[in-house]
């Protein structure tokens, strides 16, 4: 190993000084770059390896067997469980499934599509603090919580002023802001359409005048 690829064990401050001397044993049996050496030697001495497995690979790596600590190495890493790259900054949560932070966002974005709560993609255990992934995902809970309550309510948009308002029924209603009257399925100002000449009743109670067009052929005329 050249003197400027030993140099380059600066790069990687956490790896023990016996990592040198093994970096060396590997560049000789395996011809592998140093650069690739080196991750090597950081996944085996910064993920919380069994000491009995670490021994085990070190033991390998001495006797030149890199393909057999390799694959012992491999047992022992985290694997995100949603892409399966390997975890180096895993973010753990309470049911101790681990996840890269970005795909677990990602995941949770997806599930905001039709619940509030979210959840690990992999037993389905609710995620407490879900802000502790992203700040974002508070205000996308509420955003879906609120568009929930605003689907359950009755709400029309006036067609002349943009105003959202709440309607107790369908029909012909007016803005309370610009007193424009429209029909609120069509969306038409009750002089282009021909809501006024038609009512609709419910248990013999006049309800309000309605569209033919909107609602259907089952009223009567006024």
């Amino acid at each position: 190993m050249e003197l400027s690829e030993i140099a380059s064990v600066d790069n990687y401050p956490n790896l023990p000084n016996k990592a040198l001397y093994l970096a060396g044993l590997i560049k000789i049996d395996s011809g592998m770059t140093t650069s690739a050496i080196f991750e090597f030697l950081e996944l085996l001495y910064t993920n919380p390896i069994p000491k009995k497995a670490l021994k085990k690979i070190e033991q390998e790596l001495y006797s030149g067997s890199i393909k057999t600590a390799k694959e012992i190495l491999m047992e022992h890493i985290k694997k995100c469980l949603i892409c399966y790259e390997i975890l180096k900054e895993p973010y753990d949560l309470s049911c101790k499934h681990s996840f890269h932070k970005t795909c677990l966002r990602e995941n949770a974005i997806k599930q905001l599509l039709t619940t509030d709560k979210i959840s690990c993609p992999v037993c389905n255990s609710y995620i407490e603090n879900p802000g502790d992934i992203d700040q974002d995902i508070i205000m996308m809970i509420n955003d879906f919580i609120l568009a929930k309550k605003l689907s359950e309510r009755n709400f029309q948009c006036c067609p002349g002023c943009n105003n959202l308002f709440e309607i107790a029924n369908q029909g012909i209603v007016t803005c309370p802001i610009c007193l424009v009257k429209f029909c609120t399925l069509c969306s038409k100002a009750e002089s282009g359409c021909s809501c006024q000449s038609y009512c609709q009743a419910c248990n013999g109670c006049y309800v309000g005048k309605v569209c033919r067009d909107c609602f259907g052929s089952n009223l009567f005329y006024s």
